[in-house]
């Protein structure tokens, strides 16, 4: 289930990231060891994150995700195994609450579409999910919620 959609300004964000490029069917072994790594890195710099975990997906196929996984930081890190820095600029948004468990995020992302081609907007070529609440916090699926994110292009 999908709240309002709104348009948005998103300001200029630094973060610590890992580059995955891997079968869809490898997210749920893949995503646990990469937020391990990622954590890890930033405990060992000292660096504060300041924002729930996000997937920045650069490219989607049907068997197939490239994306970052990151959290928004408090400074760059330095370079540590697969952690690298990424500076995000200011930029107009579309995003969404879903609300509900991971598995109908299809449904959400496809009803969003629906509405972002109804607004007659002009995307950028990437999506990013914004996992606000989720397993971590010991809420049941049903109240987990993803925020579903398009940059605008300019």
């Amino acid at each position: 289930m999908i709240g309002e959609p709104e348009i948005s300004q998103q300001p200029a964000y630094s973060a610590a990231v890992i580059r995955l490029d891997i079968p869809r069917e490898a997210i749920g072994t893949e995503m646990p060891a990469a937020i391990a790594e990622l954590r890890a890195a930033l405990h060992a710099q000292a660096i504060e994150m300041t924002g729930p975990l996000f997937c920045h997906h650069l490219r989607l196929s049907k068997d197939r995700f490239t994306f970052d996984a990151g959290f928004p930081v408090s400074r760059a890190p330095s370079a540590a195994g697969r952690v690298r820095a990424v500076d995000f600029p200011a930029q107009r948004i579309a995003h969404v609450i879903h609300t509900g468990p991971y598995d109908e995020l299809f449904r959400a992302w496809t009803a969003f579409e629906i509405w972002l081609q109804a607004a007659r907007l002009t995307l950028g070529p990437t999506i990013l999910e914004r996992y606000v609440k989720g397993p971590e916090s010991g809420a049941p699926p049903a109240e987990w919620q993803t925020e579903l994110i398009r940059p605008l292009a300019v």
